[in-house]
């Protein structure tokens, strides 16, 4: 008996129907009986090989003789692979996520080789996509959707977060300081509901906790993302407010400077993200992380004094009295326009017991004080705390605290110096040594025009250390070392230094704002 086999259907030819009748010995109703037995039996086996069965059945007078299907074994191979290859896929992406914040980002360039595995496991800065800057935390491949704060509620975006977005990226184990202590992830855990746009005050207001005066205590993982420039000496209407619409210093800075909360990032979306008018005050939080924004020193219309007799601003860009593990990466900080009477402050201030920052890959142009480690002379408590590591920066017209330290171990490399004898804000140094500091200088950079070199580091008193290595100035080998320790910077030292020659074009090419993906 032969079968015609139809993709739903099995059905007896009619010839080989009669001469299965036939030879079944018998007619009548014995004989159909007989033929109609056979027919379930093979229909019964066809059903259960179509099923999925591994055993083929051949018509032996109504016996059955098993064997495992060729064609079944090749299905199950391929599935075993296909399994195969989605577990290994998974635990690529994870690792890959895990040592290299954007592995997968077509955006993310590199300025020079590809790194070896090693040196991607040792966080190599020159690494492509395979950046020491950044590592993710290993997560889905599915990015959360982006949310717009709007008034004290957060609403769903458009549009997902795309292949190019870094908002999620932490420190990567080896980049300085800020990788100690257990590092610098941010906001990289927030959920959905904890992803923000914003382009104005208020709605930044609201995604860091929607109240200044008790945001900083708001330590849930947020992500909040900053579109366009936002002025934050505005009123809620976005007036611009003056000297007249504050009562004094208190009410400026309570207005001025946006408290934010530990396990934040914030970051610019695009080129032109920014943040004037204002800054963020870290005081006393940890594990917050600042990216890809054009910060305009804002002004303090109630100026003080500073800790040397000096008309000095307390509205900084960034102030961090007591914070504990922050990264500073890719932002542009310059001056803007001062109304009369008033001062600027400085850019970033680490003090009162803040411990492990990196401050990479930024822009300091055209300003008077960029960077204190250290408030005063008699903070004995800054003991054995304030580890900082400052690299890849451009320092360019600023007239000092490139940066100033007291009690500080802060390892300065491979940043560019350009100071000129006619700069808009007059020069007076780069490395400020106060009481009791250790700096470590490897590898930076000096472009000067005018300046001497005995100018490049000013000491505070007797106490402090300067230990400098692989300098250049104006292309040629210097020592700029001032009672050195020769210790080093133990162990929150950068992974990778670059060569002194290279610097300046690592570092005009990929540092500050919008050049986030140029592979620093």
């Amino acid at each position: 008996m032969s079968l015609q086999i139809s993709p739903t259907k099995v059905v007896p030819t009619s010839e080989n129907w009669h001469s299965s009748a036939s030879r079944s010995g018998g007619t009548g109703n014995q004989g159909i009986e007989a033929i109609l037995q056979k027919i379930l039996r093979l229909l019964q086996q066809l059903a259960s090989n179509q099923n999925g069965g591994t055993q083929s059945g051949e018509s032996n007078g109504g016996g059955s003789k098993g064997h495992h299907s060729h064609a079944s074994h090749h299905e199950h191979k391929h599935a075993r692979d296909a399994n195969q290859d989605d577990a290994s896929s998974g635990d690529n992406g994870n690792r890959t996520s895990a040592n290299n914040g954007a592995a997968n980002d077509p955006n993310t360039h590199s300025s020079k080789s590809s790194a070896s595995p090693t040196d991607n496991a040792h966080g190599n800065k020159n690494s492509g996509a395979n950046d020491r800057r950044v590592s993710a935390t290993p997560t889905t491949s599915t990015v959360a959707p982006q949310y717009v704060a709007s008034g004290p509620q957060a609403t769903p975006s458009s549009t997902a977060a795309s292949s190019g977005n870094h908002s999620r990226e932490t420190l990567a184990a080896g980049h300085g300081w800020g990788a100690q202590n257990g590092g610098v992830t941010g906001g990289s855990k927030a959920d959905a509901a904890h992803v923000y746009t914003v382009s104005t005050r208020e709605q930044l207001l609201a995604a860091l906790g929607g109240n200044n005066a008790t945001n900083g205590s708001n330590a849930t993982p947020k992500i909040i993302q900053i579109k366009g420039n936002i002025d934050l000496n505005v009123d809620s209407n976005g007036k611009e407010l003056a000297k007249g619409d504050f009562a004094n210093e208190k009410a400026q800075l309570a207005h001025d400077m946006l408290n934010v909360g530990s396990n934040t990032t914030i970051i610019g979306l695009g080129a032109n993200a920014g943040i004037s008018g204002g800054g963020f005050n870290l005081s006393n939080q940890h594990n917050i992380i600042v990216r890809n924004l054009a910060m305009t020193s804002p002004f303090d219309f109630f100026p003080g004094k500073d800790a040397e007799g000096n008309p000095h601003g307390r509205v900084y860009s960034i102030e961090a009295k007591g914070t504990q593990n922050l990264w500073v990466d890719h932002n542009t900080f310059k001056d803007g326009a001062t109304p009369s009477g008033a001062i600027s402050g400085d850019q970033l201030d680490f003090t009162d017991g803040a411990n492990y920052a990196t401050v990479s890959y930024n822009q300091f142009q055209s300003h008077n004080k960029s960077i204190l480690i250290g408030s005063s002379d008699g903070m004995t408590s800054d003991r054995g705390k304030l580890n900082v590591t400052i690299d890849h920066n451009l320092f360019a017209g600023v007239s000092q605290r490139d940066p100033r330290v007291r009690f500080g171990n802060v390892e300065v490399a491979n940043n560019l110096y350009q100071d000129s004898s006619s700069q808009a804000n007059r020069f007076q140094y780069n490395l400020g040594v106060g009481v009791e500091s250790k700096i470590t200088s490897q590898n930076n950079a000096f472009e000067t025009n005018g300046v001497n070199e005995e100018n490049l580091v000013k000491r505070f008193g007797a106490s402090g250390h300067l230990t400098d290595s692989g300098s250049l100035v104006n292309g040629r080998s210097v020592d700029l070392s001032s009672s050195p320790t020769g210790s080093g910077p133990g162990a929150g030292s950068i992974a990778h230094l670059d060569p002194t020659n290279d610097v300046a074009a690592i570092v005009l090419a990929q540092s500050g704002a919008g050049k986030i993906d140029l592979g620093a």
